[in-house]
């Protein structure tokens, strides 16, 4: 039978817990990571700080770069503009899913965390990286991503403070080049062709290097004080903002260079706009400086929230060493620094998932639920971007936008990013504990800057009746579970 204050079914049990966030109490899943009545993160994460978290990881270098691309696969200027458009209503519906699945855990930082813990974390620790912003010399990005590791590690609000400054000047730049686009025109705003293969790679590029990134403040949603309310206005208007944005940057592209140029362009957009505006000179060089600022706002704004998502897999005990990557010593800041079309369509279809469960157990509504046809325009969507991308191009097999096999990308993509984590997955809770004559179970550990955290021990089979009998489903003993407070 369930203790009190908990909840339980054959596949998942729930436990009722208060942070410090200011977020009321919830029913949460017992195997996430432990709630804390006192983030040692702080709580310095508000509304401005939550709008340029999102800004910067949203407008990094794609806004600069893919026009080309999307034009190119679009085949016009019309349809490109209607991509970008619809770019911003898929990123609302996933939005509202990742607004949801924040609703149940409200004081637990995330968003992949809250459903595929292990997925996660496997992929953010190994095969995670930044390509896409390394757009300098080697010894510059090398020298970019030692400044940002040593910014977050010394001073979390310091960490918040420079990366909503520099979003500041982000937005700046692109209001710079939206203004001066409105001074020129363009016509036959539908003429060219498109195909399925472009297309399907120019919505990839829009909502993957220009939208994605919508959820970047779910990743630190334990530092926000009354945080479905925060997040969920605040999200909103960093979307609507960027999209703005990316609309007008576009529109400014489109009307001061020819499509023939953009289409067939080698440089980045933003370089070609600003040459065919003032002419070549310094002042192309110029642009050059916001451009390398927003790569490196991104990747700030990257780690920032990355290093709150492991340290969320350290807490839930599928990383080895979980005190190393739970910690935040010795300065007060975390040290240890999908295929996403599949991921947000097990996020969509594990929502209903969740729904069935805390329905069965007559769990209360969570403060926010996303509306039906939002999640299954979700769903439909981010199938499309599955099966899109395997139909060949025009010409052929080896006709895409690489000299070899088309598919190669996603083949590879899926291999390493999902049937690796799930064989691994697979192996590590299933099938080595029964070759080897253990369970796992989950403990609760107190780090030494008084934070809870949560690792997973190898209990032989012998011994778990007696553990189960002496333990809460969160993992802590039973004299301890039973302590007033419903928070650690």
């Amino acid at each position: 039978m369930p203790r009190v204050g908990e909840a339980a079914t054959a596949a998942s049990k729930y436990t009722l817990e208060k942070g410090g966030n200011d977020s009321p109490p919830s029913y949460q899943e017992a195997s996430g990571a432990p709630v804390e009545s006192q983030s040692p993160l702080g709580y310095n994460v508000g509304a401005v700080t939550i709008i340029f978290l999102n800004v910067s990881k949203m407008t990094g270098t794609g806004v600069y770069s893919t026009p080309s691309a999307i034009l190119k696969g679009t085949g016009s200027v019309g349809l490109a503009m209607i991509y970008w458009a619809l770019g911003f209503l898929t990123s609302i519906a996933s939005l509202s899913v990742y607004l949801e699945y924040a609703a149940y855990s409200p004081n637990r930082s995330g968003s992949e965390v809250w459903l595929v813990p292990t997925t996660f974390a496997l992929q953010s620790v190994l095969l995670s990286f930044s390509s896409s912003n390394a757009i300098g010399l080697k010894g510059v990005a090398i020298a970019g991503f030692t400044v940002v590791f040593l910014v977050i590690v010394f001073h979390t609000r310091f960490s918040y403070a420079v990366s909503n400054g520099i979003g500041i000047i982000k937005v700046l730049t692109l209001v710079f080049i939206s203004v001066t686009g409105l001074i020129a025109n363009f016509i036959d705003s539908f003429s060219g062709h498109a195909m399925p293969y472009g297309v399907t790679n120019a919505l990839y590029c829009i909502i993957f290097f220009s939208y994605a990134s919508y959820k970047i403040a779910f990743n630190v949603i334990n530092e926000v004080k009354n945080p479905m309310k925060t997040i969920r206005r605040d999200g909103f208007i960093a979307l609507a903002i960027v999209a703005l944005l990316h609309i007008f940057a576009n529109i400014a592209y489109f009307a001061a260079i020819p499509k023939a140029d953009l289409a067939a362009a080698q440089q980045i957009a933003a370089s070609l706009f600003i040459t065919r505006v003032f002419g070549p000179g310094n002042t192309v060089n110029g642009l050059n400086f916001p451009i390398v600022l927003s790569s490196f706002n991104n990747i700030l704004a990257v780690a920032l929230g990355s290093s709150r998502m492991i340290r969320q897999c350290g807490q839930q005990g599928v990383l080895s060493f979980p005190r190393f990557w739970a910690s935040t010593k010795p300065f007060g800041a975390p040290l240890g620094l999908y295929p996403l079309s599949v991921l947000n369509v097990l996020l969509a279809v594990g929502l209903y998932i969740m729904r069935y469960r805390r329905a069965r157990l007559s769990l209360p509504r969570p403060e926010f639920r996303a509306w039906d046809p939002i999640v299954i325009f979700n769903v439909l969507v981010n199938l499309y971007l599955i099966v899109m991308p395997w139909y060949p191009p025009d010409g052929g097999p080896f006709a895409g936008d690489v000299h070899f096999w088309y598919a190669t990308y996603v083949a590879t993509r899926l291999c390493n990013r999902i049937t690796f984590c799930a064989l691994y997955y697979y192996l590590w809770v299933s099938v080595v504990p029964k070759l080897r004559g253990y369970r796992l179970r989950q403990e609760t550990i107190i780090l030494g800057d008084g934070a809870p955290s949560h690792r997973l021990i190898k209990m032989p089979a012998t011994e778990v009746v007696q553990w189960d009998a002496t333990h809460d489903t969160v993992g802590r003993p039973l004299l301890w579970a039973n302590a007033p407070s419903l928070g650690l």
